[in-house]
């Protein structure tokens, strides 16, 4: 079993505890700028909520990342090479709420992108519980 950096871990903490206030700040955005989106279409309404939700759970995966106390030695590298993709998720889904949300259309390629790649972290976050539940990383210890 190894443990990732401890700036690492306190970087995620910091971008969760930001993706929070962000949340929060585009929910005041959103009142103020565009009248709680009450005199908004349902296209670009459903565009601005559901990019203002994004936010929130990337905000919770960086909180859920900074949380992990150990990791399985063969997939230390995906799991670094995950909190780097969950950094740029976060960009690009930021991006997205500010960008993506007038579009007339319900293409988000970025904000696709961001979604994609949270869930490539989700995977590889679950494969490593459910590997140290298994009892997998007390074999390699030994």
């Amino acid at each position: 079993m190894k443990t990732l950096p401890q700036t690492l871990l306190v970087l995620h903490c910091l971008v969760g505890s930001i993706g929070i206030l962000l949340f929060l700040g585009e929910g005041v955005y959103m009142m103020q700028a565009h009248n709680a989106l009450q005199d908004m279409p349902d296209g670009p309404r459903m565009l601005f909520r559901s990019a203002h939700i994004y936010t929130l759970l990337l905000a919770c995966f960086h909180l859920a990342f900074a949380s992990i106390t150990a990791v399985w030695k063969p997939i230390f590298p995906l799991i670094i090479i995950a909190s780097g993709l969950s950094f740029l998720s976060f960009v690009f889904i930021s991006y997205g709420f500010f960008n993506e949300s007038f579009a007339t259309d319900l293409n988000r390629p970025i904000s696709k992108l961001g979604l994609f790649s949270m869930f490539a972290v989700a995977l590889v976050l679950s494969l490593n519980a459910i590997f140290l539940r298994l009892g997998f990383g007390q074999a390699l210890d030994e």
